[in-house]
Formats: structure tokens, C-alpha cells, sequence
């Protein structure tokens, strides 16, 4: 139609791998084409819906899955019988008789055995025989075999349900909605309008019919212009958050990453401590280490949101006195909600670090009050 030359990106990432950029954006042209007209989507996944589609990624990501299992029972074994028989209760098959150990999860479609020098390209011998048993030596505490599985699954329904951010967007910034997701639509500028395709796996429908969108940092989203595609163009998550709040005034909730690691580590150490294992353990000294590593760095986030609401403010005050009458009311929208935003994920982080140093004052006066006693 242009005469000039067809380009196809085949950009490669820093894995080495090569991604079919292009075809990924004619597959949801041809989509939304298809969605409008009724015609069949082909499914390539169960991914209609968020919980679906976490119990979907969570179970077909192989080698995640079985790292996942084997540094939990690291920290909860006692030896080298115990560590199998609590990995056969997590559904994983363990096999040391080669120079190699290898893992296959009993619970999934895997097929074929993984090596245990495959799961960590940076320390191959760190799920091997020797290593696993030196660290077995450091562990004290008794956890039964039902213990240990249900905490594991608690611990796995948490991690698969966190997102980074979460914002609300209304019935009509939705274009048209497919058992696949839904189209929602977006401007750039004056002249651009055009949808984007977000999974249903990325939503919750809410019972004022209004939807919450949990988006990753690293996601990416494909805007499809109305007008032609010469301006298609890839949105990042947060771009997205961004632009989908400032057409309904709505707050997008930030969630700092290091909350989860707390709620993760706290949950990990009163399980110990609900076992008995309070002191002396390996396995405990290092949780507590990693807590008050998260703990600092909680610290340093304040700090940093604290910075960034002064920053945004004094960016305000330099948009007021501006001389751009045609830009500032929109610009100043924009900041307001950023800073509406960033007070939004303060408060969240204050509460968990303020609830948190309480938690450890706790812990701490529990530990002193058994050695006095002990006296």
C-alpha cells in the first residue's frame, strides 16, 4: 500500500532469544477484528480469568515450580529421609543416584526429569547431593510431613496472586469485552484513539460493574490506532496505569515489592517459631536476617516516597507559575494524581514497616523473657 519495504521485528532479548514481535501485534489485530465480528479466538491457555490464569503460569513453569519446592524443604527438613519424604508429599521426584540430581514434578504434565545443575545456570551444584546435605546439617526444629505441605501451599497462593500495580477503570473505557479479556480504549493526545487488549487474567469484575486491573511492571500491552497502523505502538504497565487513571480521577495503587517480602519472610518465621524452633536454628538465623535486610530497605523506600511527594509538589509550583496556559491544567491533573498515588502506596508501607518493627520488639522480648528465665 506505502511501497516502502515491510518491516518484521524479530528484536532479541537478553537471554539470547529472539521475539516475534510482529506477529504478536497482527495476532491481536486479527483478534479484535474477530471479537467485534463473533468469530472464534483461538485459546492457546485457560487464561479467562485472573485466578486462572495464575494457577496456569504457576503450574507450567517447570523449573520456577521445582525451585520453588526444594528451598522450601531445604529449610525444613532434617535430613536427607526426611527431605524425601516430605519432596514426595510435595509432589516432587527426587533421584541422587546419578552424578547429577534430577527433579520432575509428579503433579503437572512434565515428562522428562530436569537436572539440578539446569535450575541455577550460576551455581549448578547448588541442588545437588552434597550441598543439600551440608545445608540439612545447619536445620534444627521437628515439622511434620501435613505441616509443611500446607504451609507450602499457602505460601505458593500468595506469591501467584501479587501484582505491582492496581487501578479502577469504568464501564465506558471499555470498547467491547471477549471471554478473553477486554478492549479497552485509549487516547494519545488530540488525534490518537485507538484499544488495547488486556487478559482476563489481569481482571476482576467488581459489583458496581466497574473492573480492577492488576498490572507488572514489566508487562507490555499493545495499542492498536483506530485511524491506521502506522502509530500502533507497545504501552509498558505502568504507561498504562497511568493513562487509564487520568481519564476516571481514580487512585492506582502502587504495591512496593518489599512488602511481599516481609509478609513472606514473617509468615516463614512464625511458622518456625509455632514448631519450636525459636533459636539456635541455621534455618531461623537466616530468615531474621533477611527480615531486618527488608526491614532497612522499607526504611530507605519511605525515605524515597517522601522525596518523590516533595519532588512532585515543588514540580507543581513550577507548573502554576508556568506561562503555558494550554498545557498546565491537564499537566497539574497529572501530577496531582501521582502524588494522590504515591501517598496511597506510602501509607500502605508505613503501616507494614510500622506493624513490623512492633512485631520484631515482640519477638525479641519473648526470646529475652525465655533466657531469664532459663537463669
Amino acid at each position: 500500500m506505502t511501497g516502502k519495504q515491510f518491516e518484521w521485528q524479530l528484536p532479541r532479548l537478553k537471554n539470547g532469544k529472539t521475539k516475534d514481535m510482529t506477529y504478536e501485534a497482527f495476532q491481536k489485530i486479527s483478534d479484535r477484528i474477530a471479537s467485534k465480528a463473533g468469530a472464534k479466538i483461538i485459546e492457546f491457555s485457560p487464561k479467562n480469568s485472573h485466578a486462572k490464569y495464575t494457577k496456569w503460569q504457576t503450574e507450567n513453569i517447570f523449573k520456577s515450580r521445582i525451585k520453588s519446592r526444594l528451598d522450601f524443604l531445604l529449610e525444613h527438613s532434617l535430613d536427607l529421609d526426611d527431605f524425601k519424604t516430605k519432596a514426595k508429599a510435595l509432589n516432587l521426584a527426587v533421584d541422587f543416584s546419578g552424578k547429577w540430581a534430577t527433579y520432575r514434578l509428579l503433579d503437572d504434565v512434565q515428562v522428562r526429569n530436569t537436572r539440578g545443575r539446569n535450575l541455577v545456570k550460576s551455581d549448578p551444584e547448588r541442588y545437588n547431593l552434597d550441598r543439600i546435605e551440608a545445608h540439612l546439617k545447619k536445620n534444627t526444629g521437628m515439622f511434620s510431613v501435613a505441616d509443611v505441605v500446607n504451609q507450602y501451599e499457602e505460601k505458593i497462593e500468595t506469591i501467584k496472586n501479587d501484582f505491582d500495580y492496581q487501578v479502577t477503570i469504568e464501564p465506558w473505557q471499555i470498547d467491547h469485552v471477549t471471554t478473553k479479556g477486554l478492549y479497552i480504549n485509549v487516547d494519545f493526545g488530540l488525534s490518537q484513539h485507538g484499544v488495547i487488549f488486556i487478559g482476563a487474567y489481569k481482571t476482576d469484575l467488581l459489583e458496581d460493574g466497574n473492573y480492577n486491573l492488576y498490572l507488572k511492571t514489566n508487562d507490555y500491552f499493545y495499542f492498536i490506532d483506530m485511524a491506521g497502523a502506522a502509530n500502533n505502538r507497545f504501552m509498558m504497565g505502568p504507561t498504562l496505569m497511568r493513562q487509564l487513571s487520568l481519564y476516571n480521577g481514580t487512585v492506582p495503587i502502587a504495591k512496593e515489592k518489599v512488602i511481599s517480602t516481609i509478609d513472606e519472610l514473617t509468615e516463614a518465621i512464625n511458622f518456625l517459631a509455632s514448631h519450636g524452633v525459636t533459636e539456635g536454628g541455621e534455618q531461623l538465623v537466616r530468615l531474621e536476617q533477611q527480615l531486618l535486610e527488608a526491614v532497612q530497605e522499607a526504611k530507605k523506600r519511605l525515605k524515597a516516597l517522601e522525596q518523590k511527594i516533595r519532588d512532585l509538589n515543588v514540580l507543581a509550583k513550577e507548573r502554576i507559575v508556568s506561562s503555558n496556559e494550554r498545557t498546565k491544567d491537564e499537566e497539574l491533573e497529572q501530577i496531582k494524581n501521582q502524588i494522590a498515588s504515591v501517598k496511597v502506596s506510602q501509607r500502605l508501607l508505613k503501616g507494614r514497616y510500622n506493624e513490623t518493627i512492633s512485631q520484631i520488639d515482640e519477638y525479641q522480648e519473648i526470646l529475652q523473657a525465655r533466657k531469664n528465665k532459663g537463669k
